[in-house]
């Protein structure tokens, strides 16, 4: 599946703040309603508002996501296949590919060695910590590395773990009321729409993931 997408201007309120700016930090969550049902969207990376005005701060150009982000990073099933590939297996079949992270070896922090997905093989060395993805059986999708050709493989004893999104798919098309989901007390919120939430879509072919890794 693959999470709809809205942009939108954050506009913060908190007459306690003197800072000349406020984070939102990445996996920030708005809440959206739209055609009787209740929608989670979160941002995929940090954002920083500006002061405008005395505890007043604005933030442009924030793209939002539809779905929960896993909190942590999560073990799932792998396999080797006969031709050495390691394959994991994603658990939940409404996963957004797109969001992605796999993460190999628990000696080291969760910031430390993840791994990037890529759609080819074109310029992957065997050292370069990717991934390849396609699907599987049951509506679910695998992660494949690269065999030590196009892409570090990680050992069978290594600690693999993923964090992507859990998405409704093509279900929040549409959705263009959004409110930022605040921790503070003191502060309040208008978020103001850009662009409508758009471009969720349904479990991927393998035609439209594009997957070359070698098998």
């Amino acid at each position: 599946r693959k999470s709809a997408k809205a942009t939108v201007t954050v506009q913060i309120t908190d007459p306690t703040l003197t800072d000349a700016t406020v984070t939102i930090p990445q996996y920030t969550q708005f809440t959206a309603s739209y055609q009787g049902e209740t929608y989670t969207f979160v941002t995929d990376q940090v954002y920083v508002a500006k002061r405008v005005g005395v505890g007043q701060y604005t933030a442009e150009n924030v793209d939002i996501f539809e779905g929960q982000m896993l909190t942590s990073f999560e073990r799932e099933g792998y396999f080797v296949d006969e031709d050495g590939i390691l394959t994991v297996i994603l658990s939940n079949e409404n996963a957004d590919i797109d969001s992605l992270e796999v993460f190999v070896d628990a000696e080291f922090t969760e910031d430390a060695n993840i791994f990037t997905r890529k759609n080819d093989i074109f310029g992957v060395g065997p050292e370069d910590k990717v991934f390849y993805v396609e699907p599987y059986y049951d509506g679910r999708y695998v992660v494949y590395f690269g065999n030590n050709k196009f892409g570090l493989q990680p050992q069978a004893f290594e600690d693999i773990r993923v964090r992507y999104r859990i998405t409704s798919g093509a279900e929040s098309n549409g959705a263009k009321t959004f409110n930022l989901q605040l921790t503070s007390d003191t502060a309040s919120e208008v978020t103001v729409t850009t662009t409508p939430a758009a471009g969720g879509a349904e479990r991927e072919t393998l035609e439209s993931i594009r997957y070359f890794a070698p098998k």
